[in-house]
């Protein structure tokens, strides 16, 4: 469902979620204290730099959700950006022709920083082309 990438950052949220405590209730919204300012949260949304940089369920969230008996997780609380179905559909451009499709590597070993400002010289010069 999500990339291995926003999996780790909403695991790491979830460990927080023990290690949280809210300022006070404001109905169906909480207050908590993020980093010396106050925030108001809701089990969709938040005012926390996390969810609003990244749009993916913070630990605030998090606990709203629990508090509330809902389940803490479900994937309309992430944006589709963050799906592996999305990513790659994303990965090449449909709009370009095939023959820029760089496609993957059969080389076992890591690219080094010449090869791989070569490679997106290369790249460039054929877009120009077009």
């Amino acid at each position: 469902m999500l990339t291995p990438y926003a999996s780790g950052l909403v695991a790491r949220e979830m460990q927080k979620l023990e290690k949280i405590k809210p300022l006070e209730s404001l109905g169906d919204k909480l207050l908590f204290a993020y980093h010396g300012k106050r925030i108001e949260a809701s089990a969709s949304s938040c005012q926390c730099w996390h969810f609003q940089q990244l749009s993916l369920a913070c630990c605030h969230i998090f606990f709203i959700r629990k508090a509330q008996g809902k389940e803490l997780f479900e994937l309309a609380l992430c944006p589709q950006r963050w799906t592996r179905a999305y990513y790659r559909q994303g990965i090449v451009p449909h709009h370009l022709p095939a023959s820029l499709n760089v496609g993957r590597r059969t080389t076992a070993c890591a690219m080094g920083l010449n090869g791989k400002h070569s490679k997106v010289a290369t790249l460039c010069k054929r877009i120009a082309e077009l």
